[in-house]
């Protein structure tokens, strides 16, 4: 069996226990099975290129469930009318207009497109711009990257942007999304990435700006990260998890991980969320608990279940670090990627910025009641 077919098997395998219609890790593994096998031409791209796309048909669902109050939703310094008063202006129109910026940067920011180069650099600016400490950390050489660019090209790994607390400010919570978009069909065309992941971007943009410009004080400082070659298996946010770990940028307490959030969904199932974590680690149920609170309160997200069976996304990095983690992610993810995902069909048409904007605001209730416990 050649080292490609062996890659083939390998990744259809361990796609049916992937998460979310992705795959993103199988398909790291097969690449990486490839590259030891010296690939020599356009044709053995186009196979993986292949690969990439059967995956996406046989995944098994999400491991869903119903979500059951554990009692440590966190408490709030900060009254109701003041958190809900906070995501006033997210709004449909001002998430589209964010969103559309994003886009604007280029029609692809895959790692090999100079798209990805701007994108990475205009998250610097926006940070900077808001008057956060800004640290951009290097994309260190990788065999999941090698593939595509070599290691003497130069890409960021993540830009992260700190917002100071008060008297808890080196305590943090973390909000994050990748940056990076993809066209498994065709890695030299388009990849608008609308929905993965310009949505959970513009998500992070809409929080850093709100909070930024806020005359609340926060007591603990919040970092606003983002994340690059995430579609080529978590490289980005696993290079800073033990960054992360080593204290450098704070004590980060909580993450919140923003992937796919702009498409309403279809069915019975429309306007509901997702919220996946790792049960196993200390503190996702506290997390968990938040959101579902946040989410019950009611701002334009219809209803949620929870995934304590965490796979393919910038969570897993830091939840296997022990860091509570909780990835906010659209609840027809599975229907979007199957019909649009990683390809040139993530585009406008198929999300919807009053849901974007919903998304936001509930994630904005999270994180600014994560960052301003009770005394």
């Amino acid at each position: 069996m050649s080292i490609l077919s062996a890659a083939v098997l390998c990744s259809i395998g361990e796609a049916k226990v992937a998460y979310a219609a992705k795959a993103r890790a199988a398909r790291a593994r097969s690449l990486r099975l490839a590259q030891r096998g010296q690939l020599r031409g356009p044709s053995d791209l186009s196979l993986l290129q292949e690969v990439g796309q059967a995956v996406l048909s046989v995944e098994e669902p999400e491991q869903l469930e119903k979500w059951e109050d554990g009692g440590l939703a966190a408490q709030s310094s900060l009254s109701t009318r003041q958190l809900s008063e906070l995501g006033d202006h997210i709004t449909g129109e001002t998430y589209g207009h964010q969103l559309h910026d994003i886009a604007d940067i280029s029609s692809s920011r895959f790692i090999a497109s100079a798209g990805n180069v701007k994108a990475a650099e205009f998250m610097q600016s926006e940070f900077e711009d808001l008057g956060l400490k800004v640290w951009v950390e290097d994309l260190k050489s990788s065999s999941d990257v090698a593939q595509f660019i070599s290691s003497e090209v130069q890409r960021t790994g993540a830009i992260l942007g700190r917002l100071n607390g008060t008297d808890l400010a080196d305590e943090v919570v973390m909000v994050a999304a990748h940056f990076d978009s993809v066209n498994w069909v065709d890695v030299t065309e388009t990849a608008p990435g609308i929905d993965d992941n310009g949505s959970g971007l513009a998500l992070v943009l809409m929080l850093a700006k709100t909070l930024a410009k806020s005359k609340v004080n926060l007591r603990r400082s919040v970092i606003f990260a983002a994340f690059n070659a995430e579609e080529e298996g978590l490289v980005g946010s696993t290079q800073v998890a033990p960054i992360v770990a080593s204290g450098k940028y704070g004590n980060v307490t909580s993450i919140v991980i923003a992937d796919e959030v702009a498409w309403p969904g279809s069915g019975s199932g429309q306007r509901e969320a997702i919220f996946e974590t790792l049960g196993t680690v200390h503190g996702t149920t506290a997390l968990l608990d938040t959101f579902a609170h946040s989410a019950k309160e009611g701002d334009g997200v219809e209803g949620f279940k929870v995934n304590k069976h965490g796979f393919g996304s910038d969570h897993m990095p830091f939840l296997e670090r022990g860091i509570p983690t909780v990835l906010l992610i659209e609840g027809d993810n599975m229907h979007h990627a199957d019909l649009w995902g990683h390809s040139s069909k993530d585009t406008f048409e198929h999300v919807d910025f009053e849901f974007g904007a919903s998304m936001s605001r509930l994630a904005l209730n999270v994180v600014a009641k994560l960052a301003s416990p009770e005394e």
